[in-house]
């Protein structure tokens, strides 16, 4: 009887030392945009983990954050500025009292009902700013296609409001729909809704 082999996985779930450039699913055109900043290379180690204080955590992130809003500074550098998009920043009040500001980007010239797309920063909710760079350019592309495209701002360290403002920012919305959510760096569901 022939012995029965496992079939190869891809990636890193069959090659753990693999990197991103040696992986030949990924698109020439991504590894050359991250080659210049080494993305397409094993990262360094992050020096905190599920031991670590939450001082430790917390510091680490704070020496991450400009990193990455650099980063996504520096590829967005070269991009071209998208025309025909309004933008916008409302502050709605939360279901707790507490403000709640969310970032609006609508193809220009089209008034009434939008479909939407709500981002909701997930997560550790630790890093990254809503009116950063990355985020900014995300939302001027959704709105060059016709959607309006909305995303809080992710609140301060420390009494961060979470899971309790969602419905406040989908009640701003004319049809509470699933929304889209970054939650551990996965985006779990994105859907439609309407922009009142």
């Amino acid at each position: 009887m022939a012995a029965v082999s496992s079939p190869m996985l891809p990636g890193r779930l069959g090659t753990p030392a693999m990197v991103l450039a040696q992986d030949p699913r990924a698109d020439p055109r991504m590894l050359a945009a991250m080659a210049p900043f080494a993305l397409d290379q094993a990262p360094a180690a992050a020096g905190v983990d599920g031991s670590s204080s939450l001082e430790q955590v917390l510091d680490f992130c704070a020496g991450a954050e400009p990193g990455f809003e650099g980063l996504f500074g520096a590829l967005a550098m070269e991009l071209a500025p998208l025309g025909g998009i309004t933008k916008s920043v409302e502050v709605i009040k939360g279901i707790d009292g507490n403000d709640i500001t969310l970032f609006i980007h609508r193809p220009t010239g089209v008034d009434g009902p939008l479909p939407a797309i709500l981002h909701l920063h997930g997560g550790g909710m630790v890093i990254l700013e809503a009116a950063g760079t990355g985020y900014d350019r995300w939302r001027d592309e959704l709105a060059a296609t016709g959607l309006s495209s909305h995303r809080r701002r992710v609140p301060q360290r420390s009494g961060q409001a979470g899971p309790p403002s969602v419905p406040s920012r989908v009640k701003r919305l004319h049809v509470s729909v699933a929304v889209g959510d970054e939650c551990k760096g996965h985006t779990r569901d994105l859907s439609r809704c309407c922009f009142r």
